[in-house]
């Protein structure tokens, strides 16, 4: 999906952050960037979603960090496959290295202040 257009204040740079805890970090990393998305005033934890499409793939990618931690991995196309836990991230971190030029992704990110 694109989020990289629109207005200002509307949330891009938000989208590219979860898409950077989503695809970088395990749900129980305790990362600063991990850390500063747990409210502390309350007893929540944070959960990050995306349906994707890169290359051939056709996926939903979902994360819990903190309390809970939970990861998960529904591709569709081009077959279905449904994993949690480690093989899921292992798994995201694959499809995107097969799909997209990573170094540039990280580059753009940098760039963005992300």
């Amino acid at each position: 999906r694109r989020g990289d257009q629109g207005p200002n204040e509307v949330g891009k740079s938000s989208i590219a952050e979860a898409l950077d805890l989503l695809f970088q970090f395990k749900d129980s990393s305790q990362h600063r960037a991990v850390k500063g998305t747990i409210p502390v005033d309350r007893d929540e934890s944070p959960e990050v979603e995306f349906e994707i499409e890169s290359g051939k793939y056709h996926f939903v990618y979902r994360k819990r960090f903190g309390k809970g931690t939970r990861t998960e991995l529904e591709v569709s196309q081009p077959r279905p496959e449904s994993l949690t836990g480690d093989a899921a991230h292992e798994r995201a971190e694959q499809i995107l290295e097969e799909t997209l030029d990573v170094g540039l992704w990280r580059a753009l990110q940098v760039d963005q202040g992300v």
